[in-house]
């Protein structure tokens, strides 16, 4: 009765781990693991810091400000002779540059009075990179990648590849390649993790290199951010 007894156990206990397993490929049992994830993050939340960053936006103001869509680069090349003066430690422009235009001369003259330019490349369907063209570049002490992995219930990203390969060609992030270029240090890289300056961050290549994102306390309000239109009504 006891080896009986032992065996219903057994087969309850590897029916209810399959059970289990089955429900977490489902779309219910996927949400249900994102709000039991949240909700533990939300238990262990980073004490407050001072953040080191800002965000120069272009917002729409911006974008009627400068002409629209096509007004860009001009924008952006505004945005950044406007904030030369605070001397920031890098600049990361979340915006891909794949062809020439009519205002480029401007914004490769903003671009090379930027210390510690870190410019953007995505990673194409076919395996290639759609990059900055040359005359920016060259300018660039770094081109890191833009792909973010949005979950397909929520739109919430919750973790980063923190490299990408294609074409033989592989980068980082684009928040890793700046970090690198802020700290003056190399990315130096083990199967288990990865080293910036004085920041170790454990992330397997077996993984992909996938970093979870711990994002900022409410109590933070989140990376301070003004728009380049406010820049431009109030430059202080």
């Amino acid at each position: 009765m006891q080896r009986k007894a032992y065996f219903a156990l057994a087969l309850l206990m590897l029916g209810s781990a399959a059970a289990a397993l089955a429900v977490s490929w489902t779309a219910p049992g996927r949400e249900l693991d994102q709000h039991a994830y949240d909700f533990l993050f939300r238990l262990e939340s980073p004490a407050p810091w001072r953040p080191k960053s800002i965000i120069l936006a272009i917002d729409e103001e911006s974008l009627t400000k400068y002409g629209g869509l096509t007004g860009i680069r001009a924008a952006l090349s505004d945005g950044l002779m406007k904030i030369a003066p605070a001397h920031p430690a890098a600049v990361a422009v979340d915006i891909i540059l794949p062809d020439a235009s009519a205002t480029d001369d401007s914004l490769e003259q903003a671009f090379a009075e930027t210390r510690n330019l870190v410019l953007s490349s995505d990673l194409l369907a076919d395996g290639t990179w759609e990059d900055p063209i040359p005359r920016f570049r060259k300018h660039a002490v770094a081109v890191g990648e833009v792909h973010a992995d949005l979950d397909k219930f929520d739109a919430v990203s919750r973790d980063i590849p923190l490299e990408k390969a294609g074409a033989r060609d592989r980068r980082w992030a684009l928040a890793l390649a700046t970090s690198a270029a802020v700290k003056g240090s190399s990315i130096l890289e083990s199967p288990e993790d990865l080293v910036v300056g004085d920041t170790h961050i454990p992330s397997s290549d077996l993984s992909g290199r996938v970093m979870r994102i711990r994002y900022t306390p409410p109590s933070m309000h989140g990376i301070p951010r003004v728009t380049v239109a406010e820049l431009d009504r109030n430059p202080a």
